[in-house]
């Protein structure tokens, strides 16, 4: 996957991650579970779900001519690591450290991310330790 994804690909790629192939009128409630403001017409999704069907990040199961069940193709870590990829590109690397800085002033990373940015960075610390001698 080389583009990153759009807002509306993210919101129907989470209600498909993790649950079996999905009917039309599931994908809409899983949408409107997680995010209610979102208020999109039934044409809206059908128009989305086929361009994500053309770019290879959904596939689709057609089991009569007006039952279609809908899976990702691509997995959440796959996205991630795209849209990682994606930020990576746009933001110099000395200015890395002040965006993760930024992000924690603004309350963006949770407590389980702190616990994951504290560990990664402990492992870096030990692995300059090591390549240095110490």
């Amino acid at each position: 996957m080389s583009k990153k994804l759009l807002d509306c690909e993210w919101t129907i790629l989470r209600a498909l991650w993790g649950k079996p192939p999905q009917g039309l009128k599931d994908i809409i409630a899983g949408v409107r579970q997680q995010e209610p403001q979102i208020k999109w017409q039934y044409k809206t999704y059908h128009s989305y779900l086929r361009v994500m069907i053309g770019k290879g990040l959904i596939g689709c199961d057609i089991v009569s001519a007006r039952d279609k069940r809908y899976f990702a193709l691509i997995t959440r870590e796959q996205a991630l690591r795209s849209e990682s990829a994606s930020l990576l590109s746009r933001v110099s690397m000395d200015s890395m450290g002040r965006l993760v800085a930024l992000m924690a002033q603004q309350g963006q990373i949770s407590d389980r991310d702190r616990q994951e940015l504290s560990a990664l960075f402990d492992r870096l610390s030990k692995e300059d330790g090591d390549r240095d001698g110490h």
